[in-house]
């Protein structure tokens, strides 16, 4: 069960198909690297070419957002890729800070490597399992 609930969508969507079960709440991950986005016409792209799958803690450098619903595998979704989210920490986390999904997965911790931010902490968290405000930016 996902433990992130969305406060404020202002931000950008796209539509994705999962490769595997999703929960609304999930941040969520490419699930296929290499030349997925193949149906591009002027018209934009084709969202089964856009697979996504629930963030595991070994995905953290390609995470791309947050599902917006559930979905089964083989069942398209609206991902996130920013606005205003309770995440529920894995560790301590510092008011604005980078945030980033580190070594819990579906967690939030202070960030240590650029490469691995998915947002900024708008509130803090003194220790694992207490829940902070982020602007997500996948």
């Amino acid at each position: 069960m996902a433990s992130t609930y969305m406060t404020n969508m202002p931000g950008t969507t796209f539509h994705a198909v999962a490769s595997g079960a999703v929960t609304a709440g999930d941040l969520v991950a490419s699930a296929a690297s290499d030349d997925v986005m193949t149906a591009i016409t002027s018209a934009g792209y084709v969202e089964g070419t856009v697979l996504v799958a629930t963030a595991t803690a070994s995905d953290d450098l390609i995470i791309v957002g947050v599902a917006l619903t559930d979905a089964a595998t083989g069942e398209s979704l609206s991902v996130a890729t920013s606005g205003l989210f309770i995440f529920e920490s894995g560790d301590a986390v510092t008011a604005g800070a980078l945030v980033g999904q580190l070594t819990t997965a579906q967690k939030v911790e202070d960030a240590t490597l650029f490469t691995n931010v998915i947002g900024r902490a708008l509130t803090g968290a003194s220790a694992s399992a207490k829940y902070v405000l982020v602007r997500l930016n996948a």
